[in-house]
């Protein structure tokens, strides 16, 4: 993975001495001091947007297996939205994901949304490979497409968990360059996005799937807030079939 560029630390001015200046401070706070209490918050974050790619994604074999090693994300999720408590197994997650996605009631790929789909659809998958790349990912050998909804937001997971670890470790400069990711990623794509897919009315109507993408547009608006951003404005164009050649959204991490 491409390192990022290493912290700056500011130091106090070796001229500035002489009585006029006994009473200042030696010091002054940084304007772009970190805070490291921040970082388990970060942390915590991206683990929820990780279990939010996992219940997005299509429910593989290994579906059951990867909630259990997310156990304390998933009672957190259970608590706050009590409606997505429900007794569903393995099956019936993968026909409620297939009657509503892969059948064309609503769609799981950013680049179904926009008045002019057909257009921008290279461009806006372009950027979107772009920010993997940029920051040493790329689509696992079984994937969906870069803007499958389970993808972007593992690649957001990501850029939290990063910002977690250099905020920890006092990197400033590092954490400027993911929040600086992490705000256009926002607002070019996954914030738009996810507004559209929650609000579209066959999702609104899915018990499963209405609830938890609900939360999840929520905890982007939250992230919005937080970098001080507003995400573009995204409607779904005519609805498409959906293919299902490779059920397991991901990404890897580029040699290097």
């Amino acid at each position: 993975m491409n390192e990022l560029a290493a912290s700056t630390n500011p130091s106090a001015d070796p001229k500035s001495s002489g009585l006029a200046e006994a009473s200042k401070p030696l010091l002054e706070p940084s304007p772009n001091a970190l805070d490291l209490d921040s970082a388990p918050r970060l942390w915590a974050l991206g683990r929820r947007f990780s279990l939010g790619s996992l219940l997005l994604g299509y429910p593989t074999e290994s579906f059951g297996q990867e909630l259990v090693g997310m156990r304390d994300v998933v009672n957190e999720l259970l608590e706050g939205v009590p409606a997505l408590d429900i007794e569903l197994d393995l099956d019936d997650l993968r026909s409620e994901y297939v009657a509503l996605f892969d059948r064309g009631a609503a769609s799981v790929y950013e680049s179904e949304y926009g008045s002019h789909k057909g257009l921008s659809k290279g461009n806006d998958l372009a950027d979107v490979m772009g920010f993997y790349q940029a920051f040493g990912f790329a689509l696992a050998e079984c994937h969906e497409m870069p803007d499958h909804i389970a993808v972007e937001l593992e690649f957001y997971a990501a850029l939290l968990m990063k910002e977690s670890f250099l905020t920890q470790a006092g990197d400033a400069e590092g954490v400027e360059i993911v929040r600086d990711a992490e705000a256009k990623f926002l607002t070019r794509h996954l914030g738009g996005f996810v507004t559209a897919l929650a609000s579209s009315p066959a999702v609104t109507q899915s018990a499963w799937f209405g609830p938890l993408l609900l939360e999840v547009a929520r905890w982007v608006d939250g992230e919005t807030r937080r970098l001080g951003v507003s995400a573009q404005e995204r409607t779904r164009s005519e609805p498409e079939g959906e293919s299902m050649e490779c059920a397991t959204p991901g990404l890897r991490v580029l040699e290097s």
